[in-house]
């Protein structure tokens, strides 16, 4: 009996070791750059797996989605559907897919500790913070490091360029602002998930709050501000859809908006909001949304019948014409189709199945998840990032143990 326990408790530290291993290589070298490289090591843990669970592996059905979309892209490879259709694209698009069949054949035969999840994903976030205030105020020649690892891009000389909020955007190791702000609304999601489930101290979660606030300052996107409110509204109205409102909760209640209020005014009084990116909703929505819906309009129009079914196919989104749709929807559709918007609903519906142990207790944070996924997909999007959407992969197919064990 004590072997076995030992035994259990050995292949337990084992697969965390696996899972901080995948998320860390993830989170930090996930890109087109890297993942040629990235490729055999998880080709490697993947057969390690097998052979250790003796063949024994669960394969979830988005595995088949992203099958479905192979097929798919090897038709257009056949057929070359419109003149947009990119023979390369198509070959980078499939590579895709194969990565993230491997990543999600990978975290969900593997079985961690709650605990273990909410520390490692902390652990992470808070390195990826300071990196992103050490951009701020140029310290370490960060942004000369960072350009180094990820080499240096259009965003990062934004990052080097400005100091003042109106202006400066930091993408932290994303390099990309936007994807960066997409990371922190996901972690934001987590620590709201155990903060409602009462794993988070009261203490510890208004800090993490407070550096969720500032992340999002930094990164100044407004599709992550606007997300992140809207999570915090559907946690309020679960909390008290769920829970009787008595007068004593209805006083602290109203204690914590007011003493919010107050703190609020005096951060209005003190610092000018205008100098805030995040905050300019309506000017995202004047200039952002209205090139990239015009041009998918415009493209959707194009469309005959063979292309409303199965799309243009991969095409060069930053070439002439094309290159203000720039949200996952939008793309996903001229891309696939019919058969994308299939993808689409299927993707989000499995995913919030979960995968391999349908467990009520995580199904909030899985509708965090998701919800975080489908809008922003709607403005900007995580799918058509190698990074982000193998980091939503990796959340959504985390397979928690039903008991903690020492």
């Amino acid at each position: 009996m004590l072997t076995n326990l030992l035994n259990i408790k050995n292949n337990l530290h084992g697969e965390e070791l696996l899972y901080a291993v995948m998320a860390l290589l993830v989170v930090f070298l996930m890109t087109i750059d890297y993942a040629p490289f990235i490729f055999p090591i998880f080709l490697l843990i993947f057969l390690l797996l097998i052979i250790k669970k003796n063949m024994n592996f669960f394969i979830p059905k988005i595995i088949f989605l992203f099958s479905f979309l192979i097929m798919l892209i090897l038709l257009h490879i056949i057929i070359e559907p419109s003149e947009y259709y990119s023979f390369n694209i198509a070959q980078k698009e499939i590579s895709r897919l194969i990565i993230f069949i491997l990543l999600v054949l990978i975290i969900v035969n593997l079985k961690i500790r709650e605990t273990f999840f909410l520390i490692l994903w902390s652990i992470v976030f808070i390195v990826l913070f300071v990196i992103s205030i050490f951009q701020f105020y140029d310290l370490f020649s960060i942004n000369d490091i960072l350009g180094f690892i990820y080499w240096d891009t259009v965003h990062l000389e934004v990052s080097k360029k400005y100091f003042d909020l109106n202006n400066f955007r930091a993408g932290s190791v994303f390099i990309n602002f936007n994807n960066y702000s997409q990371f922190v609304v996901m972690i934001f999601s987590i620590f709201l998930f155990y903060k409602y489930k009462n794993k988070i101290s009261n203490k510890i979660f208004i800090f993490l709050f407070i550096i969720i606030l500032v992340n999002l300052v930094l990164t100044g996107s407004r599709t992550g501000f606007l997300v992140s409110i809207f999570l915090v509204m559907i946690t309020l109205i679960i909390y008290l859809y769920k829970n009787r409102f008595t007068l004593s909760k209805y006083i602290k209640t109203v204690l914590i908006i007011s003493l919010f209020l107050i703190l609020l005014g005096i951060f209005y009084s003190s610092v000018n909001f205008a100098d805030f990116r995040l905050l300019e909703v309506n000017q995202g929505i004047d200039n952002s949304l209205n090139y990239k819906y015009t041009t998918f309009l415009n493209m959707v129009r194009e469309m005959n019948i063979i292309q409303f079914l199965i799309g243009f196919g991969p095409y060069d989104y930053k070439s002439q014409f094309i290159e203000q749709v720039d949200f996952d929807l939008g793309n996903i559709l001229t891309y696939f189709g019919l058969a994308g918007m299939i993808f689409y609903v299927f993707f989000v519906y499995f995913s919030f199945r979960k995968n391999q142990n349908n467990k009520r207790s995580y199904s909030l944070l899985l509708f965090y998840l998701l919800l975080i996924f489908v809008l922003t997909s709607l403005t900007s999007g995580m799918y058509f990032n190698l990074r982000v959407f193998s980091i939503l992969l990796l959340l959504i197919s985390t397979n928690f143990i039903e008991k903690e064990t020492n």
